[in-house]
């Protein structure tokens, strides 16, 4: 069947910032020990349509009377307009935002579920959509494919996560993982760490579900300057029966003769005949040069004897009057007859690249044929904030993505209690599309694993 996506020209976003820690309530009656917090609206007001004069705040959920609020635009305020409600408790609220107009009337309406944390800051886009009378503009994209389906969590989220009494009790990170079925045993390389230091562990399973931690395949290498601090965003392949990876570096570069640390420090290659004891080449395939600040997380796909590479650059956006310096992020495909020399580097386009959940470009993807042509998986990223997308091409350099919106973001992952929707692991059998990805868990505050699957 096809499916029409349609986005008004006239809308316009919202960014929820919902800041929890323990307050005294003020706004309403709650309990002397109930833990509440902050709820924070932010608009930029440039993309606000001039039309709107007040806009109004409703959170409702069941047993708990509702809370509402308005705030009346100023004619004359920064760009970015900040609406702060305080005293909200700790629980899931249903978020609904109206825009008038200086006569009364009901110009836009937009709404969310926004899962609120102690001591946590958690994002939700609204986008504002409208309502009522008037006239505006339509603009149609049309993507011809299955319809948009849901996804499912099991409850068992996270599905690999730090052990105690074990190497890797208190690292911070274990994530961006590439899952490759071999025979009938699922095969997850992933990097984990502590600090600025990440090695790249192994972890089997015969379901893709319940996982056996291997241990570390790849560790630190200090004699590799280019890995000095370890490696991670490992890409597996098995071809001709030898296991091929492709991974980034992590190290020291010089930046104006000043040493620096660099977590995304250029992609190398390592061999194995076994998947667990590897050979590393000792120089990098594809280096940082003067003009990038990273070169990271490589996709690899293999097909009738030729090497795909889809990897992520970052170049450095200087700072203006209203922003600080900052990394702006773009994919590169490149093309290999034996995987090691990388020719045909060009930045892929992507349609619909300005939607706001990806103002910042896009990291990590996982590229993969199927019936339909390539298919990738990525991470969007916004003002530190990250979510997943998807998107389809016939030639792997020019996508088109799936929808304006997030493939899979924090309103997927319940019940799974995170923060961070990141770096997908994709394999479709059987009918289902089986997805690893990477969530920045609330409690403790640990990236980790999970799982998520739909028909």
């Amino acid at each position: 069947m096809n499916r029409h996506q349609v986005v008004a020209t006239a809308s316009f976003v919202a960014l929820i910032l919902a800041l929890f820690s323990c307050e005294t309530p003020v706004q309403q009656q709650v309990a002397a020990d109930q833990t509440t917090g902050l709820f924070s609206v932010s608009m930029a007001k440039s993309s606000i349509p001039s039309e709107v004069a007040r806009i109004t705040a409703l959170l409702t959920r069941p047993s708990s009377a509702p809370i509402r609020d308005s705030l009346s635009l100023p004619s004359i305020a920064p760009d970015t307009v900040v609406w702060t409600l305080r005293q909200i408790p700790v629980g899931t609220w249903e978020v609904l935002l109206q825009a008038f107009d200086s006569s009364g009337l009901l110009r836009y309406s937009g709404s969310a579920i926004v899962g609120i944390m102690q001591d946590r800051t958690t994002q939700a886009t609204i986008i504002m959509q409208p309502v009522g009378s008037g006239v505006g503009s339509l603009q149609l994209f049309v993507v011809w494919g299955q319809g948009r389906k849901q996804w499912h969590l099991p409850t068992t989220n996270p599905v690999v996560q730090q052990t105690l009494g074990t190497y890797d009790a208190d690292h911070y990170w274990l994530q961006k993982c590439w899952v490759l079925k071999d025979g009938a045993t699922y095969k997850m390389y992933y990097h984990t760490g502590v600090g600025s230091n990440q090695e790249i562990a192994l972890a089997t399973s015969t379901d893709g579900s319940a996982w056996t931690k291997q241990g570390v395949v790849i560790p630190k290498n200090a004699s590799i300057a280019w890995m000095s601090m370890g490696s991670s965003c490992p890409s597996v392949l098995k071809v001709d029966g030898l296991y091929k990876m492709w991974f980034n570096g992590k190290g020291i570069r010089m930046d104006g003769g000043i040493p620096v640390e660099t977590p995304h420090n250029g992609i190398g290659f390592a061999q194995s005949a076994d998947g667990v004891s590897w050979s590393i080449n000792g120089s990098q395939l594809i280096p940082l040069d003067s003009t990038l600040v990273a070169v990271f997380a490589p996709s690899v796909f293999h097909d009738a004897g030729q090497y795909h590479m889809w990897y992520t650059i970052g170049r450095r956006i200087p700072a203006t009057l209203f922003a600080p310096e900052r990394t702006g992020f773009a994919v590169i495909y490149a093309r290999s007859s034996d995987g090691l020399t990388w020719h045909s580097q060009q930045e892929i386009s992507l349609s619909n690249s300005s939607s706001p959940w990806q103002s910042d470009g896009i990291v990590t993807p996982y590229v993969y044929r199927n019936e339909s042509g390539w298919v990738m998986y990525f991470t969007g990223a916004s003002n530190g904030h990250l979510r997943i997308g998807r998107a389809q091409s016939s030639d792997g350099a020019y996508w088109v993505q799936s929808s304006a919106d997030p493939e899979f973001s924090l309103v997927h992952a319940a019940p799974w209690q995170i923060t961070q929707v990141a770096y997908p692991s994709v394999i479709e059998e059987n009918g289902v599309v089986r997805m690893w990805f990477s969530g920045l868990n609330a409690f403790p505050e640990r990236w980790q694993i999970g799982y998520a699957e739909k028909q």
